[in-house]
């Protein structure tokens, strides 16, 4: 990952943003599943998530915060894995990664993948290259072929899990 102190470690700068699991965006989830960090571009993102179809204004106020330097949560995308790719169950962070494209020229932002049924020690590198290749989008309306992210760390559990931020805030 490009921060060697991510992702167990909050906030960090990425590409000159500022990341916070309490940051602008942030969701009070929790998940049992297993996870990975991983640097994916925020096109590769919006393919995966259920298309945005219209912008809402808050998008506008999104461009300005992170312009300002206002930390933002990482955006997230949950998978179930039954038979022969993952499969998009839900999202977290559509206008995020809209905003993060533009400023960004779509450079890999950090993103946090779920695995509902799954515990860490599955996701070791040949399921990291499986889950890399390819995925079904959420509700299924196509397949988006890889690779999807470059590297990849699992989440460390616990209070490190989606919605917890490290220090303890709500």
């Amino acid at each position: 990952m490009a921060n060697s102190d991510f992702p167990h470690a909050f906030p960090v700068e990425w590409e000159d943003i500022a990341f916070d699991r309490a940051g602008i965006g942030a969701t009070a989830r929790s998940s049992n599943s297993a996870a990975l960090w991983v640097a994916m571009r925020p096109s590769v993102f919006l393919s995966i998530a259920t298309p945005l179809p219209v912008p809402r204004a808050s998008l506008d106020w999104l461009r300005y915060q992170i312009g300002e330097g206002r930390a933002i949560a990482p955006a997230e995308l949950d998978f179930s894995v039954v038979g022969s790719m993952p499969v998009a169950l839900s999202h977290e962070g559509r206008h995020r990664m809209t905003a993060l494209r533009e400023r960004l020229c779509d450079r890999p932002v950090p993103v946090r993948l779920s695995f509902k049924g799954m515990r860490d020690h599955e996701l070791d590198d040949r399921f990291v290259s499986f889950a890399r290749a390819a995925v079904k989008s959420q509700r299924g309306r196509s397949v988006v072929e890889g690779p999807l992210f470059g590297e990849a760390e699992v989440d460390e559990g616990g209070r490190h899990r989606s919605g917890v931020p490290p220090d303890g805030r709500h």
